[in-house]
């Protein structure tokens, strides 16, 4: 057990000077927002915990989540700049891809690998942190833009939700124009 423990701690303190930074993102209103971020412990049935920032886990996949919310991991959370520390519990017998594990599934390129990866329209900090279940992934894709290459992880359910974005914007926009012309 004190193993165990001695191990978790040092995973935390690793991980906490490796993932300092915050982040903050302009909206189109021009307002300036913090990023929520929340640190994840993957607790394993099988193995060690995993500590990151991206995890995308199918919720049916999870036995049970717990945000820890007591003063010393408030504390920790502060340290490493989240917003919260959130365990959860993983069913017996799942697997969750990492970074490579996806890279090689899709087929990306090697020359590909060391771009920025985006989740959705997302860049994500230390993306070698990635654990996802494979069934969240809709596509992989790389893009290549004239100045801007990345790859780019789609999740199940992002292209529709673009689609209705864009919907509810060109009715904005037509509710804006002062309706229709007589």
């Amino acid at each position: 057990m004190y193993r165990k423990t001695k191990n978790f701690t040092i995973s935390i303190i690793l991980v906490s000077t490796n993932l300092c930074l915050a982040q903050h993102r302009n909206l189109s209103s021009d307002t300036l927002l913090h990023r929520i971020k929340v640190m994840y412990i993957l607790n394993f049935p099988d193995k060690m915990p995993v500590m990151t920032e991206n995890a995308v886990v199918d919720p049916q996949k999870v036995e049970g989540m717990d945000n820890l919310l007591d003063s010393g991991s408030v504390n920790i959370a502060n340290l490493l700049h989240v917003s919260l520390i959130s365990v959860l519990k993983i069913k017996r017998g799942t697997r969750l891809l990492t970074l490579n594990e996806v890279f090689n599934s899709y087929s990306i390129p090697p020359q590909c690998r060391s771009w920025p990866i985006k989740l959705d329209d997302e860049v994500i900090d230390y993306p070698e942190t990635l654990f996802i279940s494979q069934n969240q992934i809709d596509n992989v894709i790389v893009v290549k833009q004239a100045k801007n290459h990345f790859v780019r992880i789609i999740l199940k359910g992002y292209l529709e939700i673009k689609k209705e974005k864009k919907k509810n914007e060109v009715r904005m926009g037509n509710n804006r124009s002062g309706g229709p012309k007589q």
